[in-house]
């Protein structure tokens, strides 16, 4: 890492180098050391996602998120990664089920880590591998059963807490599950009572 000097552009890349300090990750150097104004973050991922359509139930959700930020603009691009699960459902208020499911990401995830307020914006394919009423009989899915179309997700941290990157925190936020397509010869019927709005994911990230 290059030495620092007060004066013009020294200042400019000793000021990044404080916000750094302050924010924590790690920061990029050129040759002759100027800041390049970017900052790295990795954060483990552990929560979950409610269903609240005509299927209602949860499963757990863990994973990562590896993400550059800029400096100046305090936005960042993330690789988010988020392992297969299996939930426990109950569709129509009848029928129990295990949904095993995976995720296909679309793009890189961004957003923003302003004012102590962390965004994040991802889309991505939920990928169907089974759904299995009362554990044993498969429904339906397999590789080729996901959304029709990716999910958008928006998660934001607490407005009243501020985000300390150094530390992690929780972020949550709302998706709404489109129709699902390739999932069996019943592909209409699990799709009914699968997509719709109100469903829930709520994430806890440490560093």
């Amino acid at each position: 890492m290059g030495s620092f000097k007060f004066g013009g552009r020294r200042v400019a890349a000793l000021a990044s180098v404080v916000v750094v300090a302050v924010t924590g990750g790690t920061v990029a150097m050129t040759a002759n050391g100027a800041s390049a104004s970017a900052v790295s973050y990795h954060f483990n991922l552990a929560g979950q996602t409610n269903m609240n359509t005509a299927t209602v139930g949860s499963a757990p959700l863990t994973g990562t998120i590896d993400a550059v930020m800029d400096l100046s603009t305090k936005a960042y691009t993330a690789d988010l990664v988020l392992k297969p699960t299996t939930g426990k459902m109950t569709a129509m208020g009848i029928f129990a089920m295990d949904v095993a499911m995976s995720f296909q990401q679309v793009g890189k995830t961004t957003g923003t880590l302003s004012n102590g307020i962390l965004i994040s914006h991802s889309k991505m394919y939920v990928q169907f591998d089974y759904f299995k009423i009362y554990g044993f009989y498969s429904l339906g899915g397999g590789p080729d059963c996901k959304t029709e179309t990716p999910i958008d997700v928006t998660l934001q941290s607490a407005p009243d807490k501020f985000f300390n990157p150094l530390q992690g925190g929780a972020i949550t936020g709302t998706f709404t599950l489109p129709a699902l397509v390739n999932c069996g010869y019943v592909t209409g019927v699990i799709s009914s009572f699968a997509q719709g709005a109100g469903n829930t994911i709520s994430m806890n990230l440490t560093p």
